[in-house]
């Protein structure tokens, strides 16, 4: 509990937010970058996100087109992924 106030209080000082996965996971975004809680990080630069594991991901409008053929839609705070997953923003 207290590494998640810990995170909490870092977040709200910096230009971030955090992400809850339909799976469980979550990510916290502090300035463009993210951090995964399976330990990879994404980098967005621009309307390009890229990943650590050496996956982009363009986004174009509220989709971001992933290189590997997914595709995921942003509407309000929910993203929905072609896969049937989706990920919450906490801002």
């Amino acid at each position: 509990m207290k590494k998640l106030l810990f995170i909490f209080a870092v977040l709200s000082v910096v230009n971030s937010e955090m992400i809850f996965n339909s799976d469980g996971s979550t990510s916290a975004k502090i300035g463009n970058t993210y951090f995964h809680s399976d330990g990879s990080t994404s980098t967005r630069i621009g309307d390009t996100i890229f990943h650590s594991n050496g996956e982009t991901s363009t986004r174009i409008g509220d989709t971001y087109f992933h290189n590997n053929g997914d595709t995921s839609t942003m509407i309000g705070d929910t993203i929905f992924h072609s896969d049937g997953s989706s990920s919450t923003i906490m801002k």
